[in-house]
């Protein structure tokens, strides 16, 4: 058995364009394109398939959200050509785990109502992703709906999403939630649509926004592609390929240019036989044609949500082709551009000054602190603020939005609160960096300790949270907090490496979540960098204890569903434990380490492990050759060779393994051992035990 995720082997995330937004309190109008206009008031951060979702089996259970018009710019409703409601969602049959009953596939109905009129669908419509029964994926994405220009009139357009009664009630439609945004305009019913509630927004308590946007096209959507044996009219470029090939037409399309749930249209015209057509997917399957009526050869394709290899014209023997015109609709996302891993990087736009310890208390009563690679300042009466953090390698203050840093960040119960909603009760200048006792407002119970100070040439950060009144606390903490992070002039050429599997590379806007203490965080280091600027930024968690957390970068304000990750709390881990959306939606890069949940009684703390900040130049490379060196030091390698070398072992044999090390009798468990291996390895200890090693 082969695990491919214990190869070192860069997990890609693509990017993802910048587009540019007229802010309408929680509301957005995105401009992708020109010509196109996106109403939202969610950022794309799709929760799965627990918190993400409704659930809706049942004509009772409706999911409604009301869209503010008002937004909208006054010439965009009056230029309006196409109105298009978009809803993230994925449908399934799940008659296949009925017991012994015949799945019965898609075969059900629900509805999408806008301002009180319904349209029905299918739920094995093919414009919208499903899974029909038990093989496949689960799969939700962004489906465009037409609807009248007319709603534009109105202030407000409200939508429902909800079943339709029949025979049978086993196909699952899902409407998507952005759990990192507050709910505003998102409400649920479980009676029908006779009361309606926003405090949750399906059965399990989730919270945030229903994923429901308006898409307005100011420009046509119908676009046409023509080839003929001279020439090629392509405008979109929709075309990666186009070429013959022994007198048969083949056509790669570009993904992402066309929008694959609305009908394609193939006109041929061709001299002698008439040609056969193909569209090969890259599952190897085809998608299904029909030949539209008349004399002309005209294909029409349906909508087909699965990649698409190659359109096919074949030429028989004495056909000749003269011309195929594609017609198809534009999509209006931005699609994919593959990342580049290796980008080239220039030389340092700046340099390091010798390591030198400087602390001052300026004329301002800021705090500086400068070792000669990393600069910043801090506020510190009568509220703890990180104003500026300059990386020498880039010559740059990467703080871009102080206001977005919080240097921690806390949750007690339903409150949030960082470093600005704290008073400094106290404060100790050093001769490497300072202290600050911080009172949160209106929680006397509880203390913070934060510290900053120079550690060589990297900037050492602390933070301790103690119970002081007479009632315990309950608390999350994510610390350090760093957010607005840009390291060059374009937020879009910032790039990062995350811990997942052999390191997420790219530069694209991205929410990223994983556990060090569960297999899917293997280092405890974040990095960015530039390669226009030469040089990046780390931060690691200098934990030798390998406490459990959560490494979290977010990248970009909108981020696109299958650009996230949260690979964190798999077996035993109760969900109120964690906390998972400590990085709010900012332009720029953010970072964090998520820590579980604390209770601490009276005279008690939680010291989370320091972190250091460093700057480095180059991509990510030096980042992880000083992070291999600090863990060699922390966790020397065995000696070689030693007992174990000659020792084999295939299969780890506690890989998922659910159960205990000794049995009933008091003695160790030896059923596990196999003649494959002569050296049991027991892992995965987070799905033996509730409490942990």
């Amino acid at each position: 058995m082969s695990f491919p995720w214990f190869r070192s082997v860069a997990l890609l995330v693509a990017s993802f364009c910048g587009v540019s937004a007229l802010w309408g309190g929680d509301w957005q109008v995105d401009t992708p394109a020109p010509g196109i206009h996106i109403l939202r008031n969610d950022v794309g951060a799709w929760g799965g398939w627990s918190m993400g979702v409704a659930h809706l089996n049942g004509p009772e259970y409706h999911a409604r959200k009301a869209l503010d018009l008002t937004q909208l710019p006054a010439e965009v409703r009056a230029g309006a050509k196409d109105v298009r409601l978009r809803l993230f969602m994925g449908i399934q049959d799940y008659s296949w785990n009925s017991g012994d009953r015949v799945p019965n596939g898609l075969n059900e109905a629900f509805e999408i109502v806008v301002d009180g009129q319904p349209m029905r669908f299918r739920t094995n419509d093919p414009r919208f992703l499903a899974k029909p029964g038990r093989a496949g994926k689960l799969e939700a994405g962004w489906t465009d709906i037409d609807i009248p220009r007319e709603v534009l009139a109105k202030d407000t357009l409200q939508v429902v999403v909800r079943k339709v009664a029949g025979e049978t009630s086993d196909d699952y439609v899902y409407p998507g939630i952005d759990n990192s945004v507050p709910n505003t305009h998102s409400s649920v019913s479980f009676d029908g649509g006779k009361t309606w509630g926003n405090k949750q927004l399906n059965t399990i308590k989730a919270q945030g926004e229903y994923m429901i946007r308006l898409v307005v096209a100011t420009r046509a959507l119908q676009r046409q592609m023509t080839w003929t044996p001279q020439t090629l009219d392509d405008p979109d470029g929709v075309a990666a390929y186009c070429q013959l090939e022994d007198g048969s037409l083949r056509l790669e399309p570009t993904p992402g240019v066309r929008d694959m749930a609305r009908d394609v249209t193939i006109t041929v015209l061709h001299d002698g036989p008439e040609p056969s057509l193909e569209w090969l997917l890259r599952e190897k399957a085809k998608a299904p044609f029909a030949r539209v009526p008349g004399k002309a050869l005209v294909y029409r394709l349906s909508p087909c949500r699965k990649a698409a290899d190659a359109l096919l014209i074949k030429a028989g023997e004495g056909t000749t082709l003269r011309q195929v015109k594609i017609q198809y609709e534009a999509n209006t996302t931005p699609h994919m551009v593959p990342p580049d891993l290796r980008p080239d990087i220039r030389p340092p736009a700046g340099k390091r000054r010798p390591v030198q310890t400087v602390v001052r208390r300026q004329p301002d009563g800021t705090v500086l602190l400068d070792n000669g690679a990393v600069r910043a300042v801090f506020r510190v009466s009568p509220k703890l603020e990180l104003l500026s953090l300059h990386a020498a390698e880039i010559d740059r203050d990467i703080l871009a939005r102080p206001a977005a840093s919080h240097l921690f960040r806390l949750k007690v119960g339903e409150r949030v609160l960082g470093c600005r909603d704290a008073t400094v009760e106290k404060l100790e200048v050093t001769e490497d960096g300072f202290a600050a006792t911080l009172k949160p407002t209106d929680l006397p119970s509880m203390r913070v300790l934060f510290r900053a100070s120079l550690a060589a040439d990297e900037l050492d950060l602390g933070c301790t949270v103690r119970c002081v009144g007479p009632e315990p606390i309950r608390f999350h903490l994510s610390f350090p907090h760093l957010a607005g992070l840009q390291l060059g002039p374009d937020a879009a050429d910032d790039h990062y490496l995350f811990p997942w599997g052999g390191g997420v590379i790219g530069k694209g806007n991205t929410s990223l979540r994983t556990a060090y203490g569960e297999n899917t965080a293997w280092w405890q280091m974040i990095d960015l960098f530039n390669p226009t600027h030469g040089g990046g930024i780390y931060l690691r968690a200098n934990d030798p204890t390998g406490l459990y957390k959560a490494p979290h970068l977010r990248k970009g304000q909108e981020v696109r569903a299958d650009f996230i990750l949260d690979k964190t709390g798999s077996a035993y881990l109760l969900p109120e434990m964690q906390w998972a959306t400590a990085l709010d939606s900012e332009p720029g890069a953010s970072v964090c380490f998520d820590y579980l949940r604390r209770d601490r009684q009276p005279g008690q703390e939680f010291a989370a492990p320091s972190a250091r900040l460093g700057t480095h130049a180059g991509d990510w490379r030096q980042a992880m050759r000083r992070y291999a060196d600090w863990s060699r030091k922390t966790w020397p390698p065995r000696p070689f060779p030693s007992r174990l070398s000659t020792r084999w072992n295939t299969i780890p044999a506690g890989w998922g393994w659910q159960g205990v090390l000794v049995g009933k009798d008091g003695k160790y468990r030896t059923d596990y051992i196999k003649p494959h291996y002569d050296m049991p390895e027991l892992m995965s200890w987070w799905s033996w035990s509730d409490k942990g090693p």
